[in-house]
């Protein structure tokens, strides 16, 4: 793996010895790398190394086993490893609560996974959490220090996507397979003209185009940016579309959901195609 953007020498690296660290496990690639590059570029490393992970069954089918793998992977490399997993519903939740979000109140991320976290870290004396932010993100980092954040680093501030990728790879040996979907499947464009009545104009124009042009989120070509619950509620309709094509139990538990509650997943405005559709700590 090659850094992207500068390289790395003794003095820029931090010194964590002695001091309570967390990572907390998404389960996607960010997260990983954190804990890859932790292990492998960082001398002075943690005396114990706290790992948390919120456990969503409407994560993709492999993210479990992945996490499983990145604390294998922590135990092997750290002398003194703390685990735990809180297992949770993103339908549950909404059911419970009688509502299904809209993107613009993030309640589920707050109440599911940043409160965990918190009291994971009050509970442990936790110092510093160790936050998967890349290269390009530098506005969310920016974001947090504005508001007074503390206790959080960016480890990875500097790499890339595709860094993070390619350490995982090396350390790690494999990431789930959500992030091998590729615009260009074949899978694509025979659904949409199957079920084109399905979306309006604009929603199918959008997938045709994107499948066409091999179109992909920072120079990938990956159809879902990110390893968050499926659904998230903050997609787009034609994201919900792709969901339905490659995770299609997942989008019937999501649409049954919907029908009983009589509410609905996602943006309902596709004129914000090109908006992000992803909560910050998911994201990770």
């Amino acid at each position: 793996m090659q850094l992207s953007l500068i390289d790395v020498i003794d003095d820029q690296l931090p010194n964590y010895k002695g001091k309570a660290i967390m990572i907390g496990l998404s389960g996607g690639i960010n997260s990983a790398a954190v804990l890859a590059y932790l292990s492998k570029f960082i001398e002075y490393q943690p005396d114990k190394l706290y790992l948390y992970h919120a456990n969503f069954i409407e994560h993709s089918p492999d993210t479990l086993a992945f996490v499983d793998a990145c604390v294998d992977y922590a135990r092997r490399k750290f002398p003194d490893v703390h685990y735990e997993q809180d297992d949770i519903s993103l339908l549950a939740h909404f059911e419970e609560q009688k509502i299904i979000y809209s993107p613009k109140f993030s309640g589920c991320t707050r109440m599911l996974k940043i409160a965990p976290m918190v009291e994971f870290m009050r509970r442990h004396d936790i110092a510093i959490d160790l936050v998967g932010y890349v290269r390009g993100e530098y506005a969310r980092i920016q974001r947090q220090i504005e508001r007074g954040v503390e206790n959080k680093e960016y480890l990875i501030s500097h790499l890339t996507n595709e860094d993070c990728f390619s350490l995982v790879a090396d350390e790690i040996g494999w990431y789930p397979d959500i992030y091998h979907l590729k615009w260009n499947d074949p899978r694509i464009l025979p659904y949409v003209a199957q079920y084109r009545a399905d979306l309006s104009d604009q929603q199918a124009s959008i997938i045709e185009r994107y499948a066409r042009r091999g179109y992909g989120y920072d120079g990938s070509t990956r159809v879902f940016k990110h390893n968050n619950c499926l659904p998230c509620k903050n997609m787009h309709q034609w994201e919900l579309f792709m969901l339905r094509i490659f995770y299609p139990g997942y989008y019937e538990r999501a649409m049954q959901l919907a029908e009983r509650m009589g509410g609905y997943w996602g943006r309902k405005d596709e004129s914000t195609a090109g908006e992000s559709s992803t909560c910050t700590v998911c994201a990770n």
